[in-house]
C-alpha cells in the first residue's frame, strides 16, 4: 500500500502540474519549480503527478488546448484522478507512470506529442561583474533587478529557484531589487548578509570586517552569518548600519540625497563624522587610510565633493580639521597636528 505521506505529496504536485498545464504562466512555472527543488521526494512526486496527468489525457483522447481543458474543470479532473485506481484503466495509467519513472522524465518528453509543461530547473550559474579604479558600471540582472558598481568593485551573482545571492568581494554596490516573494535577494560580504524581497539599498565593503548597509527605499534585514535570525537588525528607508569586527552598530539616519550619490559622480556628506568622511573620500584615491594614531574626533562634515577630485577633497578636509599625514606604501597614516601655542 502506498505511503500516505507519499500520496499526499503526489496530490500536492498534481495541483501544481494541472495549474501549470491550464495556465503556463511564469508564476505557475516558478511555483512548481520551487516545489520540486525542496527535496528528492518532492521531485519524485512531481514526476509521478506529471506522468499520470499526461496518461489521463492520452487515454481519454481529450483536447489539449487551454480553453477546452479549462471547461472540464480543474477540481473535477483532480477528483477523477483520485478515483482512478478503481477504474479499469488504472493498469494502463500505472504502466505509463512506471515507464516514466524507469526511463526518466527526459525520455518521456521525447515521445511525440508528450511534452511536459515544466522542465527541471537548470543548475545555478555564477556571473561576475567588476570595475577598476576610476570606473563605474551599471548592469541589469536576469530577474530584472538593476545593480550599480562603484569604483574598484567586484561582484559575483548566483541565482537559482530558491534565492538570489550576490557576493560583494570588494568595493560598493547599489541595487534596485525586483520583487519576488519566493526568492529572497541577499548581498553577502565579510560575513554580513543583507536581505530584501524588493527594494533599493547599498552595501559597501569598507575593509576587512568593516561593512556598511544603507537603505534608500523599502526594508532590508541585516545579520551576521554566525547569528540566529532573531538577532537580525531591520533597516527601513534612510537608515544605515555599520558592522565592525562582527559587531552590529547602532542604526543611523541618512538623508536621501547622500545615499548612492556616487552614481552621479558625487560624494555628499550631511553631518557625517570626520573620520568616516575621510574614509569615504579615500575610497576614490589610490590610498588606504590608517587612523589608528588619531584620537577620537568630534568634528563633523557637511558638504559636496566630486568623486573625480577626491584627492583634493581629502587634502581640504585634512587642512581644515588640523590633520597631517605620512604616506607609507599605499597607506596614508593620519595624525593630529599639534596645537599652536600663542
Amino acid at each position: 500500500m502506498p505511503d500516505p505521506a507519499d500520496r499526499q505529496l503526489v496530490e500536492q504536485a498534481f495541483d501544481l502540474v494541472v495549474a501549470c498545464d491550464l495556465d503556463p504562466s511564469p508564476e505557475h512555472q516558478r511555483r512548481l519549480s520551487n516545489w520540486r527543488a525542496r527535496s528528492t521526494a518532492h521531485a519524485r512526486a512531481a514526476d509521478r503527478a506529471l506522468a499520470q496527468w499526461q496518461a489521463m489525457a492520452d487515454l481519454e483522447h481529450r483536447p489539449r488546448n487551454f480553453v477546452q481543458k479549462a471547461q472540464l474543470g480543474w477540481q473535477a479532473r483532480k477528483q477523477q484522478w483520485r478515483d482512478y485506481p478503481g477504474s479499469r484503466r488504472f493498469a494502463a495509467v500505472a504502466a505509463s507512470a512506471l515507464l516514466v519513472l524507469a526511463g526518466g522524465i527526459s525520455q518521456f518528453a521525447g515521445w511525440p506529442g508528450k511534452q511536459p509543461s515544466v522542465a527541471a530547473s537548470p543548475p545555478a550559474e555564477t556571473v561576475e561583474y567588476a570595475t577598476g579604479p576610476g570606473q563605474r558600471r551599471q548592469a541589469t540582472l536576469e530577474d530584472g533587478s538593476r545593480v550599480w558598481l562603484d569604483w574598484h568593485s567586484r561582484l559575483a551573482v548566483t541565482f537559482d529557484s530558491r534565492q538570489r545571492h550576490l557576493r560583494l568581494e570588494r568595493g560598493s554596490i547599489a541595487v534596485q531589487v525586483m520583487p519576488d516573494t519566493d526568492r529572497p535577494f541577499t548581498i553577502e560580504t565579510e560575513g554580513v548578509l543583507a536581505t530584501a524581497l524588493g527594494t533599493e539599498y547599498l552595501v559597501r565593503r569598507i575593509a576587512a570586517q568593516r561593512v556598511e548597509v544603507a537603505v534608500i527605499e523599502g526594508e532590508v534585514t541585516v545579520r551576521l552569518q554566525a547569528d540566529a535570525p532573531a538577532e537580525a537588525v531591520g533597516l527601513s528607508a534612510r537608515q544605515a548600519v555599520r558592522v565592525e569586527a562582527n559587531v552590529l552598530g547602532p542604526l543611523r539616519r541618512r538623508s536621501l540625497e547622500t545615499l548612492g550619490a556616487w552614481r552621479q559622480g558625487l560624494v555628499i556628506f550631511d553631518d557625517r563624522p570626520l573620520l568616516e568622511a575621510i574614509e569615504a573620500l579615500a575610497a576614490y584615491t589610490a590610498l588606504q587610510v590608517d587612523t589608528s594614531q588619531v584620537a577620537a574626533i568630534e568634528q563633523r562634515v557637511t558638504g559636496t565633493f566630486f568623486v573625480d577630485r577626491a584627492d583634493a577633497g581629502l587634502r581640504s578636509l585634512m587642512g581644515l580639521h588640523r590633520l597631517e599625514g605620512t604616506i607609507k606604501g599605499n597607506t596614508l597614516v593620519l595624525r593630529q597636528r599639534p596645537a599652536v601655542r600663542p
